[in-house]
């Protein structure tokens, strides 16, 4: 690798992880540093939705609300860079803490891979498309009119 390469790879690797961080603490600002303004993302998953990020921006507060905390550990990015564009495939080891109105706790993991293709902007590199297809998942998530909201994370 060159060092231009290893510098691409190393901040696309970043970026992957700075998305887990922004979802998980549902700061919206960070995530506008992982998207260009119109990239389009699908979550292909159950419950997912696929939306152009400018409308995935106001749907993702009130779909992470029925979470009382989420973490998305991403782990294995698979990074090929060519010139300005590159793509990736990472794995997502994604938690999903639910509290449920009688007090119980609900606790679904999935395994799933996100696949990618960016482009270097002049503000460092950004998610163009996004597809997350799902692998695996243990538990099931419960319908948002089963749990209590949670508009922050709640550790615990």
């Amino acid at each position: 690798m060159t060092p231009q390469e290893t510098s691409d790879v190393f901040e696309i690797q970043q970026l992957i992880y700075r998305y887990s961080w922004g979802v998980d603490h549902r700061d919206l600002a960070l995530l506008d540093t992982v998207f260009v303004p119109d990239a389009s993302i699908h979550y292909n998953v159950v419950g997912g939705t696929k939306l152009p990020y400018a409308e995935m921006r106001g749907w993702l507060p009130t779909a992470l609300q029925r979470f009382r905390m989420t973490q998305h550990c991403m782990v294995n990015p698979i990074i090929e860079v060519s010139g300005d564009t590159a793509r990736s495939r990472t794995y997502g080891v994604l938690m999903h803490a639910q509290e449920r109105l009688d007090g119980s706790r609900n606790y679904v993991v999935m395994h799933a891979t996100y696949f990618d293709e960016l482009t270097r902007t002049p503000a460092g590199w950004r998610i163009v498309t996004r597809r997350l297809d799902n692998m695996w998942t243990e538990g099931d998530m419960e319908t948002a009119d089963k749990v209590k909201a949670f508009p922050t994370p709640v550790p615990g």
